[in-house]
């Protein structure tokens, strides 16, 4: 027996047993190798650029909201978690959906082990600002092979083997979500597919304080001008001083640290009327705090909590991705039963405020089975875009943009 536990309920798990009544243990259907965490830059470059791609993308779909916020860095621990069963064709469309446009070829599977490096970095600093968790749930009709759970175990994940139609392992799934996100996100999924195979879960939690904190006796009622140029007052903070800025003919930016210095908040907003987030894209790189310098300035930015919750697999489908989730085999490797993924569910959260940020997000994979002036003002009263990233490892936390901030 192999003892596994999510939720804090520990299940019992059978070896499998063949139509003969004999033991089967496959092996896993190939070696993971072990690799160092990717370059911190290289990582943010990346994962800067997966967020404006997923929120462009997003913001195509009809009826879609005002506030469009993802989480590059959970949707790659995920997809990492995945790779340990992944084939090389379902290896290299994930690699492709997330936005690693220069990986040699065949190198695939070192890209996914360094990565999974990175997101043990992200969180090393034990008691930080931030904590992430992974964990796996199989049906028992998936059939998980036993070397597979403890590879997935040795990565850091917690495996469980429960029926996913069972409402109570809903339940507890969507309980892991509120632990490991500090209450912020209260439920991930409401059921599982017909024919479940597995829900792989990720769940993240920041919170910190700014280095230099808001004057909350400066925060005041100012319009906010959305892209279709309404106008609502929104309660806007306000800061003099040093920062770091960007700026260019048509955008500025700023980044603000917070009190643990690894971590950055870059906000990127027009100079002359609002913008809608696809055009946002052409200033993807800023959000990895590349080109800006000290200058005097002014902020005024509202104070709002913002969230949001998105099937990413459309989005994810149209990066790279389709071609090897449907090829025969994309997930062999997790199990003797042939799975395909159903639904790339996200729900992130987002609360801005005089003394600092607290931010989540939870990404859950089900299957089915078969600047240049002295000084400058930045006022955020209309859309804007923003990144939240740690410097060491590179891993971007959230990118959202908001067009109707959430007073709270």
């Amino acid at each position: 027996m192999l003892a596994v536990a999510v939720c804090g309920l520990t299940w019992s798990v059978p070896r499998w047993v063949d139509d003969a009544g004999a033991q089967a243990v496959p092996s896993v259907a190939t070696a993971q190798p072990t690799a160092g965490p990717l370059e911190p830059a290289y990582l943010n470059k990346v994962q800067s650029r997966l967020g404006l791609q997923l929120i462009a993308l997003m913001s195509e779909k009809p009826n879609v909201e005002d506030n469009l916020i993802v989480s590059p860095a959970s949707v790659a621990a995920v997809l990492a978690l995945l790779d340990l069963g992944a084939n090389g064709q379902m290896r290299t469309a994930m690699l492709k959906a997330l936005a690693f446009q220069d990986e040699p070829a065949g190198d695939g599977a070192r890209t996914f082990a360094a990565l999974r490096a990175s997101m043990k970095l992200a969180q090393a600093d034990a008691g930080g600002p931030l904590a992430s968790a992974n964990a796996m749930v199989f049906d028992p009709a998936a059939a998980p092979y036993p070397d597979m759970i403890a590879a997935l175990a040795a990565s850091g994940a917690e495996v469980t083997i429960a029926r996913l139609d069972d409402s109570a392992t809903i339940a507890r799934i969507n309980a892991w979500v509120r632990q490991h996100t500090r209450d912020l996100i209260q439920s991930i999924i409401d059921q599982a597919p017909p024919e479940p195979g597995l829900v792989a879960l990720n769940a993240l939690h920041f919170k910190d304080r700014w280095k230099k904190a808001f004057d909350p006796a400066l925060t005041k009622p100012a319009p906010f001008r959305g892209h279709s140029g309404t106008a609502v007052d929104v309660p806007m903070m306000q800061m003099d001083g040093s920062f770091r800025l960007r700026q260019d003919g048509a955008f500025v930016a700023v980044e603000l640290p917070y009190a643990a210095e690894r971590f950055r908040l870059v906000l990127v907003t027009t100079k002359g009327e609002p913008t809608r987030a696809a055009q946002f894209q052409e200033v993807a790189d800023w959000l990895t705090g590349d080109g800006f310098e000290q200058h005097p300035g002014e902020i005024l930015l509202p104070r709002f909590g913002a969230g949001g919750s998105a099937d990413l697999l459309d989005p994810l489908d149209a990066l790279g991705l389709k071609q090897g989730r449907s090829s025969p085999g994309s997930l062999s490797g997790l199990s003797r039963v042939a799975l395909s993924i159903a639904q790339i569910l996200q729900r992130t959260e987002i609360r801005i405020d005089e003394a600092g940020t607290e931010a989540a997000a939870a990404t859950a994979v089900t299957t089915t089975r078969a600047i240049t002036s002295d000084f400058v003002k930045m006022t955020f009263d209309r859309p804007f875009l923003f990144g939240l990233r740690d410097t060491a490892s590179g891993v971007v936390l959230l990118t959202g943009y908001v067009a109707s901030p959430r007073a709270f």
